[in-house]
């Protein structure tokens, strides 16, 4: 017994083998129920003559039915009745008691016949149902797992192998996907991923170029539209390829060109089949969802590459820019006899070269203060020394903020170098930090700086560059708070400022 699902194909239905069509198993089936249902009948017979036989070859009937189908149960009725009729054989029946037995058993195996293969269609279509449902919800879950890879970036060929297994499981394997992308040059097509096509295979497809006959995903590519091809065999676009693809027992090619949302073509996407086929609206909206989703990942990988290279160029000109203030700074200042001036602008200039560094590694996004701290204290100042702890929970700063607590480490550093704790072999400095809500339920950063075994500690008789960048310019900038108090132990020094981050 076949389905014939939308798409056309004939399959066999579930539960019942391709092998069971044939006559002579469905004869062999019904055979066998009724010599069953004849021996119990003969039983019956020396408890109680003349009892009526047909019903006994009913569920025969109805048992044949059932394993095999509407043969197996009219070859069942056949057999019945020639076995019914010669427990007829009574003085106790008349010929009309015969005729209307005889014919109420025609009819009600006729409709028991009807009744169970109605019944097991509706089983197969049931069963059927069921098992759509259960690929269409491993399909989402797969889906939101390829998003959330293209999400966080993962490398293209990661996501189109998922993206490919994930459409060939959900075909029960019939089918073979492929994905190619274009090249820079616009001309070939180059492999982005085809696990299940055999690999010579994918070999010779790579680097094919496109054309008005170059096969399905070639001439997709050319057209920017889809080409679909139901028989390799005898379609003139595979005329240059068709020995090679059918030496696979590839038969058919659906192929459809990914599209960038400027209209322009990325690649294509291609469904293989061993046998010719024509797509039906199931394979179409598989088609449409993988070649939507496949060009997300290539435009985002595309932004991303983009997005380096751009990083990279600001980078390379804020250095360049860096270099030339430098360089003009020390013309202008040693030229005028100010060579201690310039040295203490040329080693704030670096401080903040080392912050524009670690947020063009981290992609302006943020920067971990674990690693600011390391890059403008210990290693300018305190490299080797051990002199410098520090602790707090992690947390990622905003670049904005980043540029200005650099700033503000650095001064403390040189002030400290010159003046304080690491100006002799005994003293140390202990950084320590937390985060805390407000009232508003905003991120509050609290900075401690405390420095100890240092020398005595003078206070300035005016503040200089440092004093005012910290507990100014933090306040206006960043609407946080900073004081800095010239203890006679050692300097301390407490900032506070909002976060636009979480805590990491």
């Amino acid at each position: 017994m076949w389905f014939v699902p939308r798409d056309g194909t004939r399959r066999p239905m579930p539960g019942i083998r391709p092998s069971d069509g044939p006559w002579l198993v469905s004869l062999g089936w019904a055979a066998a129920f009724v010599a069953l249902a004849a021996l119990t009948r003969a039983a019956f017979e020396f408890l109680a003559p003349g009892l009526p036989a047909y019903p006994t070859f009913l569920v025969a009937v109805l048992f044949a039915a059932l394993q095999q189908g509407a043969a197996a149960g009219l070859f069942a009725m056949v057999l019945g009745a020639i076995g019914g009729a010669y427990f007829l054989v009574s003085p106790l029946l008349t010929p009309a008691h015969w005729t209307a037995a005889s014919a109420l058993y025609f009819a009600t195996s006729l409709l028991v016949i009807w009744g169970t293969e109605h019944f097991r269609r509706r089983t197969a279509r049931s069963i059927l149902e069921e098992q759509r449902r259960d690929r269409h919800e491993h399909l989402i879950v797969n889906q939101n797992e390829i998003l959330a890879r293209i999400a966080a970036g993962a490398p293209l060929s990661e996501v189109f192998d998922k993206l490919v297994r994930t459409i060939e499981e959900f075909s029960e394997h019939t089918m073979l996907g492929s994905i190619l992308l274009l090249d820079r040059d616009g001309i070939h097509l180059r492999l982005g991923a085809a696990p299940s096509l055999p690999q010579d295979y994918n070999d010779a497809i790579d680097g094919g170029t496109i054309g008005p006959a170059a096969g399905s995903c070639g001439t997709a590519a050319y057209r920017k539209e889809a080409v679909f091809v139901t028989d390799i065999e005898h379609d003139p676009l595979w005329a240059d390829y068709r020995d090679f693809a059918l030496s696979h027992n590839l038969r058919a090619c659906w192929s459809t060109p990914i599209m960038s949302r400027s209209s322009r073509v990325l690649g294509t996407f291609a469904i293989y089949y061993r046998e010719p086929r024509s797509p039906s609206p199931d394979d179409l909206d598989i088609i449409s969802y993988v070649s939507r989703t496949a060009s997300l990942a290539i435009d985002r990988n595309q932004i991303e590459t983009q997005r380096e290279m751009l990083i990279k160029e600001m980078n390379h000109r804020v250095k360049n820019t860096l270099a030339t203030v430098q360089s003009i700074a020390s013309q202008t200042l040693r030229s005028a006899g100010q060579s201690k001036a310039y040295e203490t602008f040329a080693s704030r200039l670096s401080g903040l070269a080392s912050a524009h560094d670690l947020l063009v590694r981290d992609h302006w996004d943020s920067v971990e203060i674990h690693d600011l701290i390391a890059q403008t204290v210990v290693k300018p100042f305190a490299a080797g020394m051990q002199r410098v702890s520090s602790g707090g929970p992690p947390v990622r700063l905003p670049p904005q903020m980043t540029l200005l607590m650099s700033l503000a480490l650095h001064e403390l550093c040189t002030n400290a170098a010159k003046y304080g704790a690491l100006s002799n072999a005994l003293g140390s400095i202990s950084i320590t930090w937390d985060t805390a809500k407000t009232a508003e339920g905003q991120n509050l950063l609290s900075l401690h700086w405390a420095e100890t075994g240092g020398p005595p500690v003078q206070p300035p008789t005016r503040k200089g560059f440092g004093s005012r960048l910290i507990e100014r310019a933090l306040a206006t900038e960043l609407g946080g708070v900073a004081a800095i108090d010239y203890r006679k132990d050692g300097v301390v020094c407490d900032i506070s400022a909002p976060l636009s981050l979480e805590p990491a």
